[in-house]
Order: structure tokens, then C-alpha cells, then sequence
């Protein structure tokens, strides 16, 4: 996985005061993240597995907040726990 930026929220984060730009956001957000997930998952081989959204999880809780590609390298290594 190399282009980690089309995961990125293209919007500009709307002050909190306005609702409407906020609820679109954060909409796309989610649809980003997901679509992350998906691909991630495929790539390192758990697409189909039982286990998958968990593995998932514990690796978003790793590495999230360093970012998705920290997020994708913590998957990686999960990966080959379970494979």
C-alpha cells in the first residue's frame, strides 16, 4: 500500500457552529476509513478472514493516532500472527 493520501478527508474541517458542513465531514471521514479498512485488509491477506475486524481494531487502536500508515504496518504485522 503505498498512497496513503487518497485516504485523506479532502474538506476542510468545518467549525463546530456550523451543522451541516460537520455532519458532510464527518460522513466523509468514515466512508475514507472504511474504504482504508477494505483495502488494507485485502492487501495484507484478511479480507475473508473470521478474525478480521478485530485484528482491524487492534491495530487502528496501535497505531491511529501516528496515522493510517502506522495503522497499516501494526495490520502487517497481526497479519503474520494469524496467517
Amino acid at each position: 500500500m503505498k498512497d496513503f493520501e487518497k485516504y485523506k478527508n479532502q474538506m476542510e474541517n468545518p467549525s463546530l457552529s456550523h451543522e451541516a458542513p460537520q455532519r458532510e465531514y464527518r460522513y466523509q471521514s468514515r466512508r475514507l476509513n472504511m474504504c482504508f479498512k477494505e483495502d488494507a485488509l485485502k492487501e495484507v491477506g484478511l479480507s475473508n478472514h473470521p478474525k478480521s475486524d478485530k485484528i482491524y481494531q487492534m491495530a487502528w487502536e496501535k497505531g491511529h493516532s501516528e496515522g493510517l500508515q502506522a495503522v497499516y504496518y501494526a495490520l502487517q504485522e497481526l497479519a503474520k500472527i494469524i496467517l
